[in-house]
């Protein structure tokens, strides 16, 4: 939830509603579709190391390992 408000936060909005209010639709969505690879990432990947916690998927071994040994253990 954190990175999509992060990228919600990050996003022009006032930029993209000028667009759409001045009837710019065309160049909306070129935006709209480059905001999309704007360098989000680096910003998260910093706020992830600031915090001490992975950026990629790799935190997904963890929760493998406690489905494996914690959450099978209930069943």
């Amino acid at each position: 939830m954190q990175k999509e408000l992060l990228k919600a936060m990050l996003t022009p909005w006032k930029t993209l509603k000028a667009m759409q209010d001045a009837g710019e639709f065309t160049a909306q969505l070129v935006c709209q579709e480059e905001y999309k690879s704007y360098p989000f990432e680096a910003v998260w990947t910093e706020y992830c190391r600031r915090q001490g916690v992975a950026a990629d998927e790799s935190w997904l071994k963890a929760v493998t390992k406690y489905e494996q040994d914690v959450l099978s253990a209930r069943g």
